[in-house]
């Protein structure tokens, strides 16, 4: 059996699981963003910027975004993933323009991936000894997401940064994680590297 046969069934299961969960989204009612979602706990000024580190805190982002990946399958979904992206978040500001904003596509590009992500892991074997690299990156991303929900509460404890703004920091170091693990990356003896 060829390396494209044995990938079946992992193929079926991740797009069951995508047509699952976009299922799932149409037939619940549009989600709304919490009206408390944009009052920070850390509210500073500075350089006249308002909410100036939960603002400054997305740098990170820029500093991760200058470095690329360059493998040609990271090139294929790249303008689909980023048209996903830009869409989830217009269709939200035109809806909630309209008065009735709706997260729905905004939660699946945000969580889909933390369900796709760990099987791809358990189903496909990498040819490179990247996997480690790939579930850190999993677990700082899972484990930014409470911290906006522990906004003040982070804020309180440290006197100095908001759970807002550690969000964006720890999962602006996700794609760092990534990018130090292609830069170091090997291949995996006895297993074949495919396009």
């Amino acid at each position: 059996m060829s390396g494209s046969q044995k990938a079946m069934p992992g193929t079926y299961l991740l797009a069951a699981v995508v047509a699952t969960a976009v299922a799932a989204m149409a037939l619940v009612g549009p989600i709304a963003q919490d009206p408390k979602y944009h009052i920070f706990a850390d509210t500073r000024e500075f350089l006249a910027i308002p909410n100036f580190w939960n603002v400054m805190s997305n740098l990170p982002f820029v500093a991760a975004g200058i470095e690329h990946v360059s493998a040609q399958r990271a090139r294929q979904l790249l303008l689909p993933l980023l048209i996903a992206g830009t869409a989830s978040v217009l269709y939200w500001a035109v809806t909630e323009a309209g008065g009735n904003g709706d997260l729905r596509p905004y939660a699946l590009v945000q969580f889909l991936p933390m369900i796709l992500i760990p099987l791809i892991l358990f189903i496909y074997r990498s040819p490179f000894d990247l996997t480690a690299f790939i579930w850190l990156a999993v677990v700082m991303y899972a484990a930014s997401k409470p911290l906006e929900y522990c906004d003040r509460r982070v804020f309180e404890l440290s006197g100095m940064i908001s759970g807002h703004s550690l969000k964006h920091v720890v999962a602006a170091v996700v794609p760092l994680v990534l990018l130090y693990g292609f830069s170091k990356r090997r291949p995996v003896i006895g297993i074949r590297q495919t396009a």
